[in-house]
């Protein structure tokens, strides 16, 4: 029936809004109330009203009902709707009366929600924990409570959620990689994690639904000094752990013994310095790396010291080698550690062959060399530089260094007064901080005249190299004097004077050799060819002969070059004696003399 749907209706209402306000549930009763009467009175309408229409138009007069019939049905029908609308409004009543009913218990169940509510808002304000929670996974994180100040964890959620900025930096990766695999795959987690202020505190990861949460729990006294302790533990246990992939790694052989001598770990290079198949069989096997000698040596200096490092023989893969060996004993046990120093050794012993081999051939050598390592003392000299300052060999042996050996010589005399001698020796000791070699000249009070040479060491150090050039500047002086007296002689000879090289080429003439031939000045400058000059001067058919011969003699590769003379004629009616000298070095001095006076006389 119509009242009997709607009340349906209004009972699933009631079902579905059941933490609606009892007002709102009135509000919905009254409605199904008159959507119930509405109808019962509409339908009574109905039947006495269009019962009658409907006859009259379907059928004539001989089909109408009579007019007692019809009111004996109008009756019954009017009858029957107002039973009806009287069951339905003792049904509206016991209805409200059950509404009623279901709203007191309702406003009760809220208040109690209610009340939950707050009572669980004032858990999670606590001043002692906070908790982090996402409703979802793209959901924005919320945060509730707080933790005390000095933990060192911002207040605000956007400081907070950068957990890298308060939390160790150990710590913040850890955290950041479990919430995403909370958030992710609904991983939970049990961290202890410890901030920059130097707290601890205590986290755990749970997901319930779709909803995620973090709650972070300081800790203090035995449970803060347990959680340090752990984290301690786990953090020399990582240590160890790297320590240990480091010593596999290493060419060098690595061992670990216990307080009784006794091998508990090596590594894949002692293995292999051994023979083992790896180190779990050289710590079974209890296998040493050094012989019994070896060993014995390094229990006696342990007996003193803790720390034993010497270089020690040993047979390493069956190959006999030379290990530098370092080796520590404490009371729980000891280590140690061998670097393989055979091709080291092996270098030193040559380089100390070459060191000698070149001290030998500086020895022997002329020059006064002397070398000074970076400190400045004096490493090594040969015996010319002992010969040179006339120094006692023991105090070179003493290996003085470069200031004390300045102010001895300066002592004895024996080097150039300076005005400021600091000044002196510092500009002079600048090369131990140069790359580029310097240049010096001392010039004695002997009368000695010294270059010295500073060629300072990639690694420290200087070699100072002193070129005694009194003999050579004598030399030089008297050869230049000798020069200009030679060319002032040439000069003021009436003979023309030619000399010319191996090559043809013009090394030296006189004015008279540029007057009697006629020449070009360009054509007596130091380097002009004798083709050039010939040219020149053999234009006569006799001339051209003379010089072409000269030519050929001055250039020609002969082994036996003698003296060509003879006599001339010039294109302008001179006569010319010419003398062709053979000089050292393939070089060819030309003279040339003017006798045409005596040929006409």
């Amino acid at each position: 029936m119509p009242g009997q749907k709607a009340g349906a209706d209004l009972g699933n209402c009631r079902l579905k809004q059941t933490v609606m306000q009892s007002t709102a549930c009135q509000c919905v009763r009254n409605s199904g109330f008159a959507v119930a009467s509405r109808v019962s009175v509409g339908t009574l309408f109905s039947v006495l009203f269009l019962l009658p229409a409907r006859a009259q138009i379907s059928g004539g007069p001989s089909t109408l009902v009579g007019s007692f019939e019809l009111q004996i049905v109008q009756f019954a029908v009017f009858a029957g709707a107002m039973s009806f609308a009287i069951l339905a409004a003792f049904w509206m009543i016991r209805e409200r009366a059950r509404s009623a009913e279901k709203n007191r218990a309702l406003s009760l169940s809220i208040s109690d929600m209610k009340a939950r509510q707050d009572r669980d808002a004032a858990l999670l304000m606590v001043q002692d924990q906070r908790i982090l929670l996402w409703s979802g996974k793209n959901a924005e994180p919320e945060l509730l409570g707080s933790l005390p100040g000095g933990i060192g964890a911002p207040a605000k959620i956007g400081k907070f959620m950068a957990f890298g900025t308060w939390l160790c930096a150990e710590s913040a990766v850890i955290f950041e990689k479990s919430v995403s695999r909370l958030r992710e795959n609904a991983e939970s987690f049990d961290l202890t994690i410890t901030t920059k202020g130097g707290g601890v505190i205590e986290a755990q990861g749970r997901t319930t639904g779709a909803l995620a949460f973090v709650r972070f729990t300081p800790l203090s006294g035995d449970r803060a000094a347990l959680a340090n302790l752990e984290m301690e533990h786990a953090r020399l246990l990582n240590t160890f752990d790297t320590v240990q992939a480091l010593f596999e790694a290493i060419k060098m052989p690595v061992w670990l013994r216990d307080q009784a001598g006794r091998l508990v770990w090596a590594n894949t290079a002692y293995a292999q310095a051994v023979d083992a198949r790896d180190g779990i069989d050289a710590v079974d096997k209890d296998i040493s790396l050094l012989d019994q000698k070896e060993r014995d040596e390094v229990a006696a200096a342990h007996r003193e010291k803790i720390v034993f490092t010497s270089k020690m023989p040993a047979v390493v893969a069956g190959d006999r080698k030379m290990l530098d060996v370092v080796n520590i004993q404490l009371a729980h046990g000891g280590a140690g550690i061998a670097t393989d120093m055979t091709e080291i050794e092996q270098a030193q012993i040559q380089l100390k062959k070459t060191v000698d081999s070149h001290a030998r051939t500086l020895d022997q050598l002329e020059t006064p060399v002397a070398i000074f390592n970076a400190a400045r003392h004096l490493e090594f000299y040969n015996s010319a530089f002992q010969q040179l300052w006339d120094i006692d060999a023991v105090f070179l042996h003493s290996e003085p260094d470069q200031d004390a050996l300045l102010n001895h010589l300066r002592t004895e005399r024996k080097l150039p007064e300076q005005p400021d001698w600091r000044k002196w020796k510092e500009e002079l000791f600048k090369v131990y901080h140069q790359v580029e070699p310097s240049e010096n000249w001392w010039h004695l009070p002997d009368g000695r005249t010294l270059r010295v040479f500073a060629n300072p060491h990639p690694h420290g150090g200087v070699t100072w190299i002193f070129e005694n050039l009194t003999d050579q500047l004598n030399l030089e002086s008297r050869y230049n004097a000798l020069i200009r007296v030679q060319g002032e002689t040439l000069d003021h000879l009436s003979e023309a004077v030619a000399v010319f090289g191996s090559d043809g080429r013009l090394r030296l003439s006189n004015p008279a050799f540029k007057i009697l031939c006629g020449l070009d000045p360009k054509l007596v400058e130091d380097g002009t060819h004798i083709s050039s000059i010939v040219a020149h001067c053999g234009k006569s058919d006799r001339a051209k002969q003379t010089w072409e011969n000269l030519q050929t003699a001055i250039t020609g590769l002969i082994d036996e070059r003698g003296t060509i003379s003879g006599r001339m004629k010039a294109p302008d009616e001179q006569f010319i004696d010419y003398a062709l000298t053979p000089l050292p070095n393939g070089q060819s001095m030309l003279t040339l003399v003017d006798v045409s006076a005596s040929v006409k006389v």
